[in-house]
């Protein structure tokens, strides 16, 4: 039997689908996963090439991008599936804002992580409002 990835190496996925799922990776979503990586503690003992190196390896597992997204199923426990949705929602604002692709993942990533519609409307209204320019 295959082994399945760790539930940080799922964390990091749902991040690195946001960010390759539109074709383009944009420097903001690279800061944003980097600030991740370093500021969060499911991530503090490993670098972004290692973590992208998983990733890439899930996808090959599953057949494809969009395949992969099938492992993010395994997700253990309600706290780490809130988690894993917020924080693909952080990458997908962290390009300027959500576009076809990203918000069809988002959907899609809503449902198979079993998440109630209050929660993740939650999680977006709060993610507007951060990067929102409240400047004019």
């Amino acid at each position: 039997a295959t082994k399945k990835p760790s539930s940080d190496a799922l964390l990091f996925h749902a991040m690195y689908l946001m960010a390759v799922i539109d074709g383009t990776t944009s420097s903001s979503e690279l800061h944003v996963l980097e600030a991740l990586l370093t500021s969060l503690p499911e991530f503090s003992a490993s670098s972004i090439s290692e973590r992208v190196a998983e990733s890439k390896a899930i996808v090959t597992k599953y057949g494809g991008t969009i395949d992969s997204l099938e492992a993010l199923a395994d997700v253990d426990g309600m706290k780490a599936r809130i988690k894993c949705f917020l924080l693909a929602t952080e990458v997908a604002y962290a390009s300027g804002g959500i576009g076809k692709a990203e918000a069809a993942l988002l959907e899609t990533l809503a449902k198979l992580l079993d998440l109630d519609k209050s929660v993740t409307k939650s999680i977006v209204t709060v993610l507007t409002y951060k990067y929102q320019d409240v400047r004019g």
